[in-house]
């Protein structure tokens, strides 16, 4: 299975989002300052967020601010390492939704992070929960 079927499974079969996958993409591919990538080793879809804001901005994706600080990472699978080498430029902060809370990684610390389980070959296969 691909990096994106694994994320619209996730996401339409286990995501607590009022949208579906597909919602979500296309308002991701249609953002002036999002991302989407999809490759046969990663998916990723995002974009730039201010950490300060609200949760329900930040869960937003038609949500745009105007000095972000952080990404916010939407879906992830597949090679986290590859990846974070294709974020379009640097923020200080990296985050994403994980039990109905958002958790906020330093981005140095999370690329450090990427980088370990990159040599264990431990993030094959697995989507979202580094």
């Amino acid at each position: 299975m691909s990096p994106i079927d694994v994320m619209a499974e996730m996401w339409d079969e286990g995501q607590p989002s009022p949208r579906s996958f597909l919602q979500d993409l296309y308002t991701h591919l249609h953002l002036e300052s999002g991302f989407v990538f999809s490759t046969p080793s990663f998916f990723m879809m995002g974009r730039p967020v201010d950490l300060g804001a609200d949760h329900f901005d930040i869960l937003n994706p038609s949500m745009e601010f105007k000095n972000p600080n952080a990404w916010f990472v939407y879906g992830l699978a597949g090679d986290f390492r590859e990846a974070m080498a294709h974020v379009p430029y640097y923020l200080p902060a990296i985050g994403w939704e994980r039990r109905d809370s958002v958790k906020w990684w330093p981005m140095n610390e999370f690329l450090n992070k990427v980088d370990l389980l990159s040599q264990t070959g431990c993030n094959r296969g697995r989507g979202g929960d580094i």
